[in-house]
């Protein structure tokens, strides 16, 4: 197993509140002796301490005997400041905040030094390990009381005049202090009059870190990348326009907090959480360039995935590989979501019920390296250890350690057969020149989250600038390259079409309006006038998922949305298939629709307006390849009083996000959905490869719903599984979690159908797989074997568990599998 390179270990104050003085050498070779199993894997150990709200930093006067705010509470602290939530959001006002235990006690600055050292002498005496510790800083109200933020320096809060939704007051990072005349650790004269947050931030924690013996500093929240960072649209981009006016001035706010933090305090690491949404909609909302903050901020890794994976998956696959594709270090971040320390939710019972899919999901992403190779995360975040009640639930960890083992073990080695290009530089050019393209951007990454919510198994990233050099290498690994395209005349746009002529398998999505000719005429594409609103379906010839009962509708709320104060039924009244519209609109979708196209062979889908038709889904072959592009909608209608987006109910209008992968079938890779109703909620399924296997992972978020998956190779029969086979196609329900290996392929002879099993069998001595295939009829198998093993000569097939080997001349020999044609019977296969 790859070591992981940094475990951290995220917990509270809660579990050694009391003044009893060997507390905190219990507690801390407590949480050693629960996590070993974890520790022993990790080659560096850190833990990150959620002390409060990162008011201990700003309020540190250098005392020892001086107390902070800690987060001694169990919900919404500071909710006496009526201007800190939605006062109309009831879940707020009934889960104000309530003391944890009776007498929770106090800590001092003293007692956090005596805490560190506790638990690094712990982790040197038991561990034999360096520690490295962590503080925070969160913008929010929630975590602890501060005075400081809603009472004495309200001007680093939002702006008043904030037009954009705020559930919650946060502060500000670029935002300036007023002048004070209180005693701080970084400045013992008072604050002077008109410092930006930034400075004060950094002079502060230089003070505490030196003080108290902190390694580094993180932002938690999308602190320092938005001043609005839970919201989906922003200064730059309200859904409807982009105020290309306003890009120098929010891009240079931020870069200035980075800034003058580094010159404050240039030696502390830092860490950070990120907004809730991918580096597209970072760049196109609020202006902020990743690209320069990790430059300022000297940044090992970014961000890391955001913890939706319980609700919202697609966003959170999506935000997380736009966070991967292109990066400071080779050092990639993952996270999960274990305990929530100040609520009441415990996300491994609550959220997840005890299900790991948002660690085998998460962890199956890899981006393309040098050469082709790929590379996965590298590092793990356990957060929180710790419960809102301060508890070290041994149970828990026991239950999730070898999930956490076997998803780390399990990361991919190879790229999947289905891979984004990732235009990381050319976004961010983009936000340099203050073009009002960040509007396709923003389109792109939205689309493209949302077509994974859908079920593309997109979990292989690759940044466009490696893409031209594998490209241009010929080291481009044999898949299915998914590409934006390009809003400007951009390197892998050429590239990508010099691929596809030369045999490969590509997609292009969005508007066509700003490509490169070249592109357009491959596709057989012109522009019209863009059109939006409602459109009718004038032609579909793409193989749709299996709906059950189209008339009908059984949606409701989101039970997990409801949990959290977000509930809203998406119940509507179905009507026929025919009367449900595509809905466009231009502002969030990237304008109009305005290709049109002369060759109709080459399309799959048409839409009408008004009598005018526009071209939506095309398929063509180009040179020895194929080539094919989708327009994609982004389907919501641009609200100011949500958090996210709220998607077109499925009775009430067309899902063009699911056709995306209803194309993907046409260059070779089919996941269909069989769905009882319209509103039954798709199947997240991605394809890893380790071993030379082919791994189905992913997540069921309505068990009613089957999969059929097929690849050019034919259906994947799964390890320790009986697949059916329904025309062509495994026909599956893998349940809520799934991370189900398949190494064996099949083509049945006679009608297509039938049933194929895979059962893991005793590994003799000196081999390292032994598993039987039985239920072929006529069947064309296609075995995939561990990649040393095939090139070693080590693989055998027989015919029986003690027959001869089968004759080496039936069987067809290829770089990265075997074939074995007309087959009937059962199969035995060691290595």
């Amino acid at each position: 197993m790859t070591p992981i390179e940094n475990l951290t270990l995220e917990f509270s104050l809660k579990p050694f509140a009391g003044r009893d003085p060997d507390r905190f050498t219990r507690v801390s070779e407590r949480i050693w002796s629960l996590w070993q199993p974890a520790i022993a894997n990790a080659r560096q150990l850190s833990v990150q301490l959620w002390i409060g709200t990162g008011d201990e930093i700003f309020v540190f006067a250098g005392d020892p005997n001086q107390a902070f705010p800690w987060a001694e509470s169990i919900g919404f602290c500071n909710y006496a400041h009526a201007d800190a939530y939605d006062q109309a959001n009831v879940h707020y006002r009934v889960n104000k905040a309530q003391p944890f235990r009776d007498d929770p006690g106090r800590f001092t600055y003293g007692d956090l030094k005596q805490l560190i050292a506790a638990l690094r002498a712990t982790a040197r005496d038991r561990l034999g390990r360096e520690l490295r510790v962590g503080a925070t800083v969160d913008p929010g109200p929630e975590f602890a009381d501060s005075p400081f933020r809603y009472e004495h320096h309200r001007e680093i809060l939002q702006p008043t005049d904030n037009p954009l939704y705020r559930p919650m007051r946060f502060i500000s990072h670029q935002t300036r202090l007023r002048g004070d005349d209180q005693v701080y650790a970084g400045f013992p004269d008072g604050i002077p009059d008109d410092i930006s947050l930034g400075q004060f931030l950094g002079r502060q924690f230089k003070a505490l870190r030196e003080y108290a013996g902190f390694d580094y500093l993180w932002l938690s929240n999308g602190f320092g990348y938005s001043e609005n960072p839970w919201v989906w649209y922003g200064h730059l981009f309200d859904g409807h326009r982009v105020n290309v006016e306003r890009v120098t001035d929010e891009q240079n706010t931020t870069i200035t907090f980075w800034e003058d933090f580094r010159a404050a305090d240039p030696e502390a690491e830092l860490e950070v959480r990120g907004t809730n949404f991918s580096i597209g909609m970072d760049l196109a909302t609020d202006g902020c360039s990743h690209r320069r903050l990790n430059e300022i901020g000297g940044l090992m890794k970014p961000p890391c995935n955001p913890p939706w994976g319980s609700r919202a998956l697609g966003l959170e696959m999506g935000s997380y590989l736009s966070r991967l594709a292109k990066t400071p270090t080779r050092r990639l971040p993952f996270r999960f979501y274990l305990n929530d320390p100040w609520f009441v939710a415990r996300p491994w019972y609550d959220y997840y019920g005890r299900e790991p899919f948002d660690m085998y999901v998460p962890l199956s992403a890899a981006r393309l390296g040098e050469g082709g190779a790929v590379e996965t995360p590298t590092d793990f975040n356990m957060f929180s250890i710790d419960s809102f009640l301060g508890e070290l639930d041994a149970e828990q960890a026991q239950a999730v350690l070898p999930h956490v083992i076997e998803a780390w073990r399990g990361r991919a080695d190879a790229a999947g057969p289905v891979v984004w290009v990732y235009p990381f530089d050319e976004y961010h050019d983009l936000l340099d020149a203050a073009s009002p393209e960040l509007a396709g951007v923003f389109a792109h990454d939205w689309f493209m989250c949302r077509a994974i919510d859908e079920g593309l198994p997109v979990n292989t990233v690759c940044s466009s600038d490696r893409f031209v050099e594998l490209a241009r290498g010929g080291q481009l690994p044999d898949a299915v390259y998914i590409a934006p395209a390009p809003l400007g005349d951009w390197a892998y746009g050429q590239a990508l079409l010099e691929h596809v002529q030369a045999g490969g398998r590509a997609i292009v999505y969005g508007s066509l309006a700003a490509a490169p000719p070249a592109l357009r005429e491959a596709l057989g594409v012109a522009l019209d006038e863009p059109l939006e609103g409602e459109f009718n379906v004038a032609q579909q010839r793409l193989e749709l998922d299996e709906i059950a009962n189209p008339d009908a509708d059984v949606s409701a709320d989101d039970p997990t949305y409801a949990a959290i104060g977000m509930a809203g039924s998406t119940a509507q009244a179905a009507g026929p298939a025919a009367d449900r519209p595509v809905i466009h609109r231009a502002g969030v979708s990237g304008g109009g629709i305005r290709e049109v196209v002369a060759d109709a062979a080459n399309t799959r889908t048409t839409l009408q307006l008004d009598g005018a038709s526009r071209a939506y889904t095309v398929c063509r072959s180009v040179g020895r390849g194929t080539l094919a592009w989708h327009r994609g909608t982004v389907s919501f209608e641009p609200h100011i009083d949500r958090l996210e987006p709220g998607w077109d109910a499925p009775a009430a209008a067309q899902q063009p996000a699911q056709w995306m992968r209803s194309l993907l079938g046409e260059l070779g890779v089919t996941i269909r959905q069989h769905k009882p109703y319209l509103s039954s909620k798709s199947t997240y399924a991605f394809i890893k490869r380790v071993g030379g296997a082919w791994v189905l992972t992913g997540h069921q978020p309505d068990t009613s719903v089957e999969i059929s998956v097929a690849t050019p190779d034919g259906a994947p029969a799964f390890e320790e599984y009986e697949t059916r086979i329904v025309n062509g196609a495994a026909r599956v329900a893998m349940g809520k979690t799934f991370h189900r290996p398949a190494r064996v392929f099949v083509r049945m002879g006679g009608d297509g159908d039938g049933v194929v099993s895979v059962k893991l069998l005793p590994v003799n001595v000196g081999r390292a797989a032994h598993f039987s295939v039985s239920g072929l009829r006529d069947a064309d198998v296609t075995l995939y074997p561990e990649p040393g093993a095939l090139k070693a000569g080590r693989v055998e097939l027989r015919e029986s568990v003690y027959g001869e080997p089968i004759d080496g001349s039936q069987i067809a020999l290829h770089p990265d599998k075997l074939c074995l044609n007309g087959y009937t019977g059962s199969l035995y296969i060691q290595w």
